[in-house]
């Protein structure tokens, strides 16, 4: 049975489908904002202006925004678009 399983994976991946549609879950890749902040407030201000200014500059607002603490103890904010 597994050759038939294999065999049915093949023509999935001839067929360019997409991860999600063979079962499997795509990773989620973070992108960084390039400064980090002294305290969570600035941090935070700079996520919500990247989640309500899209509208002004004409840009795709991204689908997930978080502050993330460093061990330092600085904040920083990351997204993700897709």
């Amino acid at each position: 049975m597994s050759w038939e399983r294999e065999k049915m994976d093949a023509k999935k991946n001839r067929a360019g489908l997409a991860d999600e549609e063979r079962g499997q879950k795509k990773r989620r890749r973070w992108i960084y904002w390039g400064r980090l902040y002294e305290s969570k407030f600035q941090a935070g201000c700079v996520a919500k202006r990247m989640e309500e200014d899209w509208w002004v500059y004409g840009y795709r607002s991204p689908k997930e925004i978080e502050i993330f603490q460093t061990r330092k103890g600085q904040y920083g904010v990351r997204y993700v678009w897709d």
